[in-house]
């Protein structure tokens, strides 16, 4: 008799049983959730509200200083009500779907943030050459994370060559850094030629400098340097033709603003 009531007793009830189905459901939607923000993120086509909120919980995102009369439009968890009401503002006031966002610890000079001078690294190029970061120091560098399947870098792409053919002769290197963990050579010997990229293709094989020195959470994504290897500006998203002139512009005066 004790035996058969002490089964019964452990048997689970229909609430122990409901709630158990109800947890299963939720954790179901959530990794749906967080899946299609990521594919999304990656295609270029959401803003990344929900990967934002976990890459600052686990990055400890904090916002630096940016260069005067360039508001930073950012997404990021703010620390009241009133910030969140003053970042919702600038993002609606501004025409351009590209956000310039802050990555990293600024206290920390392993990540990039603006004002601050950009993560060294030295990587292989596609012409079996290697670059290495601080020997460009003197000239105003934009580094553009791309990868041959995506949409917005290929959107980009002819922006960032133009600008290449039009600047150059004042100094202005451009990197174009591979996201190459995610990529092929293949693809990317495909992308070179279709588009007659003439500057210079890095490849970050290990993904050590995309992920760990600049924390890329999306592509494309475009740093710009000035003269003194300072980062001026972080933009994720694809540039649009009004954006990159002046951006360029920027980083090209650089010398004359800071002697």
């Amino acid at each position: 008799m004790k035996h058969s009531e002490y089964c019964k007793n452990k048997q689970p009830t229909r609430i122990s049983m409901y709630l158990e189905w109800v947890f299963l459901v939720i954790l179901i939607c959530l990794s749906a959730i967080v899946l299609g923000s990521i594919w999304l993120r990656t295609a270029g086509q959401d803003d990344g509200g929900v990967l934002d909120f976990i890459f600052n919980v686990q990055q400890k995102l904090s916002v630096s200083r940016t260069t005067p009369n360039a508001p930073v439009r950012v997404r990021v968890t703010p620390t009241s009500l009133s910030e969140t009401f003053a970042q919702e503002e600038t993002m609606m006031a501004s025409p351009s779907p590209t956000f310039e966002v802050l990555l990293g610890q600024t206290n920390s000079s392993t990540f990039v943030s603006i004002g601050n001078y950009a993560p060294g690294f030295t990587l292989p190029t596609l012409t079996g050459d290697t670059i290495t970061l601080s020997d460009l120091r003197g000239q105003p560098v934009l580094i553009n994370f791309w990868a041959s399947w995506c949409p917005p870098c290929r959107a980009e792409m002819p922006l960032l060559v133009t600008a290449y053919e039009r600047y150059a002769s004042d100094g202005l290197v451009i990197l174009g850094l591979n996201v190459t963990e995610q990529d092929s050579l293949e693809a990317i010997n495909t992308f070179v030629e279709e588009f007659a990229v003439p500057f210079p293709i890095l490849l970050d094989e290990p993904g050590h400098v995309s992920n760990d020195s600049y924390g890329l959470v999306g592509l494309p994504m475009n740093v710009f340097l000035d003269r003194e290897g300072i980062v001026r500006r972080l933009v994720f998203g694809a540039l649009s033709p009004d954006e990159i002139d002046p951006y360029i512009s920027e980083i090209l005066n650089s010398v004359e603003a800071n002697s």
